[in-house]
C-alpha cells in the first residue's frame, strides 16, 4: 500500500512540474494588447463639439447613423473642413472590442482634431 501511494505522489508531482514549466514556457510568448492611457488633449478651444459613440454591439454611430470605420473617417474630415475647430467626443461602451477601439483612436489622431474618450457602463 505504501509503495502505491509513493508511486502516485510521484506521479501527481511530475504532472505539477510539467504543468508549470507549460505555463512558464507559453507564457514568454503571450503577446497582449494594452489600451494608451496618456491624457488627451483639452476641448477647451472647441466651438462645437461631435459625439461618437460605440456600444457593447460595436457599431459606431454618429448623428443616430451607424457606421463603418472607414466611413466614420471620411465623415471626419467633410466635418473638419466645414468646421476646423470643431472637437470630438467618443463615447465608447466598456464592452467594445479592443479592436474596434484601437480603429476609432488611430481615425481620431489621424483627423488632427482636438477629442476625448469616455468609456460608459450604459
Amino acid at each position: 500500500m505504501r509503495r502505491i501511494l509513493v508511486i502516485a505522489s510521484v506521479i501527481i508531482g511530475s504532472l505539477i512540474a510539467v504543468s508549470g514549466l507549460f505555463f512558464i514556457i507559453t507564457a514568454v510568448y503571450l503577446d497582449e494588447k494594452a489600451i494608451d492611457l496618456t491624457e488627451p488633449p483639452k476641448l477647451e478651444k472647441c466651438a462645437q463639439t461631435t459625439t461618437i459613440i460605440t456600444n457593447s454591439d460595436n457599431a459606431i454611430r454618429i448623428s443616430d447613423k451607424v457606421v463603418t470605420a472607414k466611413e466614420l473617417g471620411q465623415i471626419i474630415n467633410e466635418l473638419k473642413q466645414d468646421r476646423p475647430d470643431l472637437c470630438l467626443l467618443f463615447t465608447i461602451h466598456e464592452l467594445t472590442e479592443m479592436r474596434m477601439l484601437d480603429e476609432i483612436s488611430k481615425i481620431a489622431d489621424e483627423s488632427g482634431l482636438s477629442w476625448n474618450l469616455v468609456i460608459t457602463s450604459d
